[in-house]
C-alpha cells in the first residue's frame, strides 16, 4: 500500500488523503463520479413564453403555450400591434459549464463552505492586467500530469491548461512529470480548465503552471530538494509558489530559500498539516515568508485532521470524505481530475474526491494569484494583508488559533484593497524554532502591510517667489554691508556600525539532456560584537561568469542567501565572483570588517 502521510523527520510528507477514512493512510477508496451527474441541455423552459404588451404596467408576462410551441408562439405574438416584444423564457446557467462543478462545493458561495469562486471570475481569471500574460504559479509537489511524453499522459482536463518550464529535483530533469497523482490533483484546484465543458473548474484558470517535482512516487522528499525547488521558482518568474507538503522539523536550508523567494516578491503558501494537533508543519511554520492554510468542511468547521495553532494564517476547504454535508450523493472530498493513486497508473484518470489541507492550500494560492493579476496587491505581504482582511470570521472574533483570520474569500478578496497600517520603523522578526516539532510561535498582531499601497504623502508645495521689480533698479553706490554668516550648527554624529561579514560560496549544476547550466550562492554571514545580526539588509554584485546584483536580508542565525543568475557552461572554466556592496542595519550603513569579496571556480 502507497505511502500517502509517511512522517519522515528529514523527508517532507504529503498533505493529503485521497478518500481514505483515516489520516493515517488506510485503504483507499476511489470515489470517481459516475454518470449519474445531468447535463443541462435544455437552452428554455418548456410551455411557457416571456411577452412584453405595450400599455401594460408590469415588465413582461408569462404566457402558457403549447408543449414545443414556443418559439412558433412567441413569433406569433410578436407579429401583434400591441406587442413590444414576445420570446422563450431562456435558461441561465453557472458562469462554469464544466459538467462536475456541481460538486466543487468548494468553489461556490459561502453558505456550503465555499471561496466563492464563481463572483470572483466576473473580475479576475489569472491574466495579469498590466502584462496580458497569465500570473505563474509554481506547485512544488510530485510533478504534474501536464504533457505526454514517454509513459506519461496529460491529465484531460489539464490538456487546455498553460504550462512554464519545470524541473524534476528528484531525479534531476527537465521533465517534472507526476508519479503519484498528489501533484496533478493540486494543480486542478489551482488552474484545471474551465468553461470548456468537461470535468471540474480551477480556482484561476487562466494562470501559468509552473511544475516542480520535489517529492518521489512515494509522496516524500528532501529538503535539499524543496529548497532547491523554490529557488528554482524565484528565478524564473514564479510569483506565486504553493507547497502541499510539510515537515516535522524546522532547517536553516528551507527557510534561508524561503527568504530567498520572498525577497524577490514570490508569495509562498503551505499547507498547515494533517496531524490534527496544535502547531503546523514546516515550511507553513516561518511566519515570515509563508501562508500556513488549515482545512476546512462544508459547515465550515475546521476538518479533524487539520494542524491549527498559533502560526496558522487562514483556512479554506480541505473536505472531509467520511461524510455527505451537502447532500449531493458524494463524499465532501475536492474534486478533481487526476490518475488512480492506488494504482499509480499514470494513465488512468479519473475524477477523484480528495481530502487534507493539501487540497486547501490550492484554493489559497489560486485566490493570491488572482489578487495579482487583478493588481489588488503586487507584494506578498500585500497580498497576505488581503487574505486575511477579507476572509469570512469563524470561532472567535479576530484572528484565533483554529482559524486564523478565518476562512477565505476569493470574491471579497478582489473587490478590496489592501489595508496599510502605519509602518514600524523598526521590524522586529518573529523568532522561529529550527528543531521544534510542534513550535509555538508568536501570533502575527496585525495583517502584514502591503508597502506598495502606502500613500506618498504630498509634498508641501514650494511658495512662489515674487519676482524684483524691474522698472527701478537697486541703487549701485553704496553697496550692501557684507552680512556676517551665521554658524552653522555641529550636527550630532551617528554612531558608526560596525559589522564582520564573511562569505561562502557554492555551486549547483544542473542538467538538461547534454548541457549543463550552472548557477552560485553566496551565503553570507553578518556579526556584530561577535553576535548574529537578523534583519539587515545586504546588498552585492556578481562578476564573472554571472553580472546581476542581488539584495536580500539576513535570517536570525544573521546570514542571507543570494544567487547569481543560471549560465550554460562548457567545456571551459567558469568563475563567480560575489562583492558585498553595502549593509545597511534599520537605514544605517555599516562599516564594514573582514570578507566582502569572494570567489569560486568550475
Amino acid at each position: 500500500m502507497k505511502k500517502v502521510l509517511s512522517l519522515v523527520l528529514i523527508a517532507a510528507f504529503l498533505l493529503s488523503n485521497a478518500g481514505a477514512v483515516s489520516a493515517n493512510g488506510g485503504n483507499q477508496q476511489k470515489f470517481n463520479v459516475s454518470d449519474k451527474i445531468a447535463t443541462a441541455t435544455e437552452t428554455f423552459v418548456s410551455s411557457e413564453i416571456i411577452v412584453k404588451f405595450a400599455g401594460d404596467t408590469e415588465p413582461f408576462r408569462v404566457v402558457k403555450v403549447q408543449t414545443g410551441k414556443e418559439k412558433e408562439k412567441a413569433s406569433e405574438y410578436k407579429n401583434k400591434s400591441n406587442v413590444l416584444y414576445a420570446e422563450p423564457n431562456y435558461y441561465a446557467y453557472a458562469l462554469s459549464n464544466d459538467p462536475y462543478f456541481t460538486y466543487q462545493w468548494d468553489l461556490q458561495g459561502q453558505s456550503v463552505g465555499g471561496i466563492q469562486a464563481e463572483e470572483a471570475w466576473n473580475i479576475s481569471t489569472g491574466i495579469d492586467t498590466d502584462t496580458g500574460e497569465g500570473v505563474i504559479v509554481a506547485v512544488i509537489d510530485t510533478g504534474i500530469a501536464y504533457e505526454n511524453y514517454d509513459s506519461y499522459v496529460v491529465a484531460p482536463d489539464l490538456a487546455g491548461a498553460i504550462f512554464v518550464q519545470g524541473y524534476d529535483f528528484v531525479n534531476n530533469y527537465s521533465h517534472a512529470n507526476d508519479d503519484n497523482s498528489h501533484g496533478t490533483h493540486v494543480a486542478g484546484t489551482i488552474a484545471q480548465n474551465t468553461n470548456n465543458a468537461v470535468g471540474t473548474a480551477g480556482v484561476a484558470y487562466n494562470v501559468k503552471l509552473m511544475p516542480i517535482k520535489v517529492l518521489d512516487a512515494e509522496g516524500s522528499g528532501t529538503y535539499a530538494a524543496i529548497a532547491d525547488g523554490i529557488y528554482y521558482a524565484a528565478d524564473h518568474g514564479a510569483k506565486v509558489i504553493n507547497m502541499s507538503l510539510g515537515g516535522s522539523v524546522g532547517s536553516v536550508i528551507l527557510e534561508d530559500a524561503l527568504a530567498y523567494a520572498y525577497n524577490r516578491g514570490v508569495t509562498i503558501v503551505a499547507a498547515a498539516g494533517n496531524n490534527g494537533s496544535n502547531g503546523v508543519s514546516y515550511p507553513a511554520a516561518y511566519d515570515k515568508y509563508v501562508i500556513a492554510v488549515g482545512a476546512t468542511r462544508v459547515d465550515k468547521t475546521l476538518a479533524s485532521y487539520s494542524n491549527y495553532g498559533s502560526s496558522l494564517d487562514v483556512v479554506a476547504p480541505g473536505g472531509d470524505t467520511s461524510v455527505d454535508q451537502n447532500k449531493d450523493g458524494y463524499p465532501d472530498g475536492i474534486l478533481q481530475n487526476t490518475f488512480n493513486p492506488n494504482t499509480l497508473d499514470t494513465g488512468d484518470f479519473g475524477y477523484w474526491f480528495f481530502q487534507g489541507t493539501s487540497m486547501a492550500s490550492p484554493h489559497v494560492a489560486g485566490i493570491a494569484a488572482l489578487i495579482i493579476a487583478a493588481g489588488v496587491a503586487n507584494t506578498p505581504a500585500g497580498v497576505q494583508s488581503v487574505l486575511q482582511n477579507t476572509a469570512l470570521d469563524l470561532g472567535i472574533e479576530g484572528k484565533d488559533t483554529t482559524y486564523g483570520y478565518g476562512l477565505v474569500d476569493a470574491a471579497a478578496a478582489l473587490n478590496s484593497a489592501a489595508v496599510t497600517p502605519t509602518p514600524s520603523l523598526t521590524p522586529t522578526a518573529t523568532p522561529t524554532p529550527t528543531m521544534t516539532p510542534e513550535p509555538t510561535l508568536s501570533p502575527t498582531s496585525t495583517p502584514i502591510p502591503d508597502p506598495t499601497m502606502t500613500p506618498v504623502p504630498t509634498a508641501t508645495p514650494t511658495p512662489t517667489t515674487t519676482p524684483e521689480p524691474t522698472a527701478t533698479p537697486a541703487p549701485t553706490a553704496t553697496p550692501a554691508p557684507t552680512a556676517t554668516p551665521v554658524p552653522t550648527a555641529t550636527p550630532t554624529p551617528i554612531p558608526a556600525v560596525s559589522v564582520q561579514t564573511s562569505i561562502s560560496l557554492r555551486l549547483t549544476d544542473r542538467q538538461v539532456r547534454n548541457q549543463t547550466y550552472t548557477s552560485a550562492s553566496a551565503l553570507v554571514s553578518v556579526l556584530r560584537d561577535g553576535a548574529p545580526v537578523s534583519g539587515a539588509t545586504v546588498t552585492g554584485h556578481w562578476e564573472g561568469a554571472a553580472t546581476d546584483t542581488d539584495t536580500g536580508t539576513t535570517l536570525l542565525n544573521g546570514t542571507v542567501t543570494l544567487k547569481s543568475n543560471e549560465v550554460k557552461v562548457g567545456r571551459k572554466s567558469v568563475t563567480f565572483t560575489f562583492v558585498i556592496d553595502q549593509i545597511t542595519i534599520n537605514g544605517t550603513v555599516c562599516t564594514l570588517t573582514g570578507e566582502t569579496r569572494d570567489t569560486i571556480t568550475r
